[in-house]
């Protein structure tokens, strides 16, 4: 199957387009702004003769998906509108579905910030459209709602139902991830999903994603007990603080030094870093160089003070 990566993650669903159920709604949470999302899989649920229904709570995303699919769009936070009865229930029942169930769901919404967007003029207004709906937008805040979305998303799954994150990646453990989906794919997964592919381990951040995919009823309970240990075990490290929290200082060179030749040497000093749940990035002029996730002693869950690292 094809790659993809960031805001193009989808195209992936129209690989699987002949593997879905008979039965179920294609599902997107977080509409188009000019990536060409929601028209994709407003043509994919045409070609799979199935309902599609696309759910942003901006103004700006509910009448770009106006245009793209007419009645499809709808105004409102997902995990409420997947919840609630008048929602998802209500949409599909307008839409003649006989079961209530989603085949496909697209989940890339609550905007993720990546450490070089925090100044850019979109992030600024970002912070200010969401501080309109009472909302703030940070990345513990857009794990969470992710995550809120796929529990909702799994109650109401067909048979071998597909769930895509964007903005999502693997992080330094097996099983951790980061970004958007960082606690959902977890959750998932003790749920009884497989993950079908993801991106590969040398991509940048921002063109993360992961595919997930619910296992066949006969293999889904033998695998759940130990998946859902593990979630509950990654659940306690997530929510578990570090005491004095993370913290990382530039040892050398200093601010302001003269640099000269072709290679540069930087020395930091990371403190309280959790193996698996923090990730050393570094950008140069905006794109991402470095992705240090696997520490020199992983051996302690916790590190009280790393290593040196150059680079």
């Amino acid at each position: 199957r094809g790659c993809s990566g960031g805001a193009s993650a989808y195209h992936l669903l129209g690989d699987v387009a002949d593997e879905l159920d008979t039965e179920g709604a294609i599902v997107e949470v977080g509409s188009d702004r000019g990536e060409g999302s929601t028209s994709f899989l407003s043509g994919l649920a045409n070609r799979t003769r199935r309902p599609f229904f696309s759910i942003d709570f901006s103004e700006e995303g509910f009448l770009n998906a106006r245009k793209a699919c007419g009645s499809c769009a709808h105004q409102g936070m997902g995990e409420k509108w997947l919840e609630d009865a008048g929602g998802f229930t209500s949409a599909a029942r307008i839409a003649g579905m006989e079961k209530h169930v989603i085949a496909v769901a697209y989940l890339d919404n609550y905007d993720w910030t990546y450490p070089w967007t925090t100044t850019m003029s979109y992030k600024l207004q970002q912070h200010k459209d969401y501080k309109e709906k009472g909302l703030a937008l940070s990345n513990q805040k857009s794990m969470l709602t992710h995550l809120l979305q796929a529990k909702e998303v799994e109650k109401r799954c067909s048979e071998r139902c597909f769930v895509l994150f964007d903005d999502t990646w693997a992080g330094a453990a097996p099983g951790l991830y980061n970004g958007k989906g960082g606690r959902a794919v977890g959750y998932l997964m003790a749920k009884g999903f497989e993950i079908v592919q993801q991106s590969a381990e040398h991509e940048p951040s921002h063109l993360g994603w992961v595919l997930l995919r619910r296992l066949p009823a006969h293999q889904r309970s033998s695998n759940m007990e130990e998946a859902e240990e593990k979630w509950h075990t990654l659940r306690d490290t997530l929510t578990t603080p570090t005491p004095g929290g993370a913290s990382l200082r530039v040892v050398s060179p200093a601010q302001k030094s003269r640099l000269s030749g072709t290679v540069l040497e930087i020395n930091v000093r990371v403190r309280g870093a959790v193996a698996g749940d923090h990730t050393l990035v570094v950008y140069s002029q905006d794109v991402e160089v470095l992705r240090l996730t696997h520490w020199e002693d992983m051996s302690s869950k916790v590190l009280p003070l790393c290593p040196t690292s150059s680079e």
